[in-house]
């Protein structure tokens, strides 16, 4: 039986159902099939396609394509893996699939894996693809209260000569390019945070940001951005309601000084005061994924890619 974009739907559905932020409603499941149809549209036309059904519904699907993303300055493989939860035979079903798959070995592949497939990591450590971040989520108010309970000492901006302000147009460039640097030089950070391609589109997106109501810091050091946090605020995600994204980026000179902590309550008192219920990132940063741990924050999602820079060990706070 030939998969369709519904099928593949209720499958992405089946996996974002036990987070309780996930709506779950009419608005989700139309926002999912269309991102099936767009997956199916591309990957059946230039890429591979498999998929396990049983009884009409699809317990299990991968695909593989070649692509450019619009913010990537290379050519991939972007993979598509997706289970239903507790199905054992699906599960083998896809461990054999990723197995037999035909992969460019020159080129850079690249996944976004739920958070609850974890089983199958051996199986894409085979096949050469590890893990390079992992995707949080959590409640913005219980991750505030569990800040507010277990962290007693806070470090103050001003203490390391630090002024910080909302972020205005006139930043931006020098966040930009304190982000190549980060990006270029630290592995915990994204692959691709350094490319120009998108670089540039992110310069774009806080400049917009910047002239509208918004959520973003900067740290100035005798006028010189030395860093900046906050999130991108999305009021009507149909997967996830009103919900932000969340990062905190240092320079070197300030990493280390227990500042992390500072920029969260920030972040998340910022949230709070605009009824933003949810926040999510991507991280692969030690201090990060403790902070999350202590704050509630879950796994919803694997990110891996061919080149990984960690072995799984480095994730173990949150993946055993």
């Amino acid at each position: 039986m030939k998969v369709h974009s519904d099928h593949l739907a209720q499958l992405m559905a089946a996996e974002l159902k036990p987070y309780s932020s996930f709506q779950d409603d009419m608005n989700a499941m139309a926002a999912l099939k269309r991102n099936a149809a767009a997956l199916l549209g591309e990957a059946q036309s230039s890429g591979e396609v498999r998929a396990y059904m049983k009884e009409g519904f699809c317990c299990a699907f991968v695909s593989i394509l070649k692509k450019k993303p619009a913010h990537f300055d290379t050519v991939l493989e972007s993979l598509n893996v997706h289970v239903l939860p507790g199905d054992e035979a699906a599960l083998a079903w896809t461990q054999e699939q990723l197995l037999k798959l035909s992969i460019d070995e020159a080129l850079l592949q690249t996944l976004a894996l739920s958070g609850l497939h974890v089983s199958l990591l051996p199986t894409l450590a085979q096949r050469g693809i590890g893990v390079d971040a992992v995707g949080l989520i959590a409640d913005t108010q219980t991750s505030l209260t569990q800040i507010m309970q277990h962290v007693s000492l806070w470090e103050s901006f001003e203490k390391h000569g630090l002024e910080c302000v909302p972020m205005q147009v006139v930043h931006v460039d020098a966040i930009v390019a304190l982000r190549r640097r980060t990006y270029r030089d630290l592995p915990e950070y994204c692959w691709f945070g350094a490319q120009e391609s998108h670089l540039l589109q992110y310069g774009q997106r806080m400049k917009a940001a910047a002239k509208s109501e918004h959520l973003w810091w900067v740290l100035l050091d005798k006028g010189g951005v030395v860093g900046n946090f906050g999130g991108e605020m999305v009021l009507e995600d149909p997967l996830w309601g009103p919900r932000s994204s969340v990062e905190v980026l240092f320079a070197p000179q300030y990493r280390g000084k227990r500042l992390m902590k500072t920029a969260y309550r920030w972040m998340l008192e910022g949230l709070s005061e605009k009824k933003i219920p949810t926040y999510l990132g991507t991280t692969a940063q030690m201090p990060v994924m403790k902070l999350g741990r202590l704050t509630g924050r879950q796994m919803f999602r694997i990110q891996l890619h061919s080149r990984a820079e960690f072995e799984k060990e480095h994730f173990q706070i949150y993946l055993p």
